[in-house]
């Protein structure tokens, strides 16, 4: 077994916007059920059948959790809402608000991509943050994780420009990916009060170049309420060889981090491991 604890130096600062709500939230803030409106003469059914095969880059889960893996394109997930829920394929991003695009209708039960099963979900909670392209792949845009609602994860891939907060997750309720956790583009553990601890535990974690992991709160958005991880602990299958740790990116805390690996923790040229000043805006 490998540990590393880093607690020291400091990094330059990091521009990324994010949002923060209950579960898989939008920008918005907004609690509870919003009123969805009814299909307009632009909205159209979601279908799948043209689809090609899934690509991207070497990737594990589990079959049991929730499959988080953002870029994904195969339709594998049941959608759980219990009547139609328009959602937004295509268009851009502006003040955490879907712009443009495709509206498509989700059916109860529904087969539909990892993606559009945030969509709906931040949906039925406020309106859409993550930005998908045409077949259903998060490009872009912000997904919030709360411990109260999530935990047990199969595999979570975050893209490239997509933003996640993860929100709670501590030593007493960590974030449980049984496969892999693979950050392209940022993630965020944050905290509902201060002085706590993130917790992280994954059957292998990535970061990739240019991708950020960071327990410091991120600039833009509305965070009041919320608080920077005191530490940051990664815990990567400790107990079996085949756990790896792979920075080609950066990992960030205000406080001490610890990386412990049942196999190899590997930090590369580009990768960055470091302790953040608390005044530090990232």
């Amino acid at each position: 077994m490998r540990k590393l604890v880093r607690s020291n130096a400091r990094l330059a600062s990091l521009g990324v916007l994010l949002a923060l709500s209950p579960l898989f939230s939008s920008a918005s803030g907004a609690a509870g059920l919003a009123p969805m409106s009814a299909p307009t003469a632009s909205t159209v059914p979601l279908s799948h059948s043209t689809r090609g095969a899934v690509s991207g880059i070497s990737y594990s889960g589990s079959s049991a959790g929730t499959n988080l893996n953002l870029s994904s394109s195969k339709a594998n997930q049941s959608a759980s809402n219990s009547s139609p829920v328009v959602i937004t394929l295509g268009g851009s991003i502006g003040h955490g608000t879907i712009l443009g695009g495709t509206n498509v209708v989700v059916s109860p039960g529904q087969l539909i991509t990892p993606a559009e099963y945030a969509a709906v979900m931040q949906t039925l909670r406020g309106n859409q943050s993550l930005l998908l392209n045409t077949v259903g792949a998060a490009v872009g845009g912000s997904l919030t994780l709360n411990s109260k609602y999530v935990n047990d994860i199969s595999s979570l891939l975050v893209p490239k420009n997509v933003s996640l907060d993860a929100v709670g997750y501590t030593s007493a309720n960590p974030l449980n990916v049984k496969g892999t956790l693979a950050d392209f583009g940022s993630i965020f553990a944050l905290q509902n009060t201060a002085n706590a601890g993130a917790v992280f535990d994954a059957a292998n974690l990535a970061i990739g170049r240019g991708a950020v992991l960071s327990g410091s709160l991120p600039t833009g958005g509305d965070y009041k309420g919320s608080f920077a991880s005191s530490d940051l602990t990664l815990n990567v299958s400790p107990l079996s060889a085949s756990g790896n740790f792979v920075n080609n990116g950066s990992l960030l805390s205000n406080g001490n981090i610890t990386v412990t690996a049942g196999g190899s923790i590997q930090n590369s040229t580009s990768g960055i491991i470091s302790k953040v000043s608390a005044s530090t805006v990232i």
